[in-house]
């Protein structure tokens, strides 16, 4: 089985905000300096730039999100740490 490929969260958002948003971009700086982003700075970056979503929206996108093993165990540490869980 061949092994996937991340996005490039990076390059993704910086391309977003520079044609499309760049009023916006002064608010995800410190999360763009990084040299690499995880699936939760782009979660949080995401959240930056889009602040309030329709429920259905929401929901919509969550429904088309894949995960690698990698990143699930990541959102599950992160959940873990700050007391956060789905029940």
């Amino acid at each position: 089985m061949e092994k996937s490929q991340k996005p490039d969260y990076k390059k993704i958002y910086t391309d977003l905000l520079n044609l499309k948003l760049p009023e916006k971009k002064r608010f995800c700086h410190k999360i763009l300096s990084k040299s690499i982003l995880s699936v939760q700075d782009g979660l949080q970056i995401n959240t930056l730039i889009f602040p309030k979503q329709e429920r259905s929206t929401f929901k919509l996108n969550q429904q088309h999100h894949s995960y690698d093993p990698s990143d699930i165990l990541e959102i599950l540490d992160y959940q873990k740490t700050k007391n956060l869980n789905n029940i």
